[in-house]
């Protein structure tokens, strides 16, 4: 019996002069789906692809304007889904082949804070959207959009009480803002 040896290419950095390019081809994909009536694209944020190398810290090692911090590491995400009628898969809780994140609490809240809110308020405002998706936000503020209009600070959700079939303890007992205080 022969043994195959397992080879592996190195992947390097991606460098600061290559966005560009990418940046080119997603738009360039973004508008042959439009041209073709869908509605928006969806860009996948997570599990290991490319833009979730740029979010985690496990493996985004760069010291340029692309990593370190949070914000850092957010802004190649930011700048794919810039362009009109965009959306991205997030999963900061995923842990995919050394694709994780030291904080993903910090990471996650920092990525919803920063598109939902702002994003979506906008989109919605201008009649941009006709759905804006919020998730587990929504689980743990069951008034999420009075939150969002007044600027109220949001209840943090219990990702231990998501999808267990106890019917008192996490989808139904997150305080209203009445209540909150």
């Amino acid at each position: 019996m022969q043994r195959r040896e397992k080879y592996f290419s190195f992947v390097e950095c991606l460098k600061s002069e290559a966005k560009p390019g990418i940046y080119r081809e997603r738009k360039g994909e973004m508008e042959r789906c439009n041209s073709k009536c869908f509605d928006g694209v969806e860009i996948h944020g997570a599990h290991g692809y490319l833009i979730d190398q740029f979010l985690k810290d496990k493996v985004n090692d760069r010291s340029d304007q692309y990593g370190g911090s949070p914000e850092n590491r957010c802004r190649f995400s930011f700048e794919i889904v810039a362009a009109e009628r965009v959306g991205i898969r997030l999963s900061p809780f995923a842990e995919y082949p050394e694709s994780e994140d030291s904080n993903p609490s910090v990471l996650g809240l920092y990525l919803v804070e920063s598109l939902n809110k702002d994003d979506g308020n906008e989109a919605i405002a201008e009649n941009q959207a006709d759905l804006i998706a919020y998730g587990h936000l929504f689980l743990a503020n069951p008034d999420l959009p009075k939150r969002f209009k007044i600027n109220d600070p949001l209840n943090q959700y219990n990702r231990e009480t998501f999808y267990i079939s106890d019917p008192v303890v996490g989808y139904t007992d997150y305080p209203f803002l009445e209540s909150a205080a």
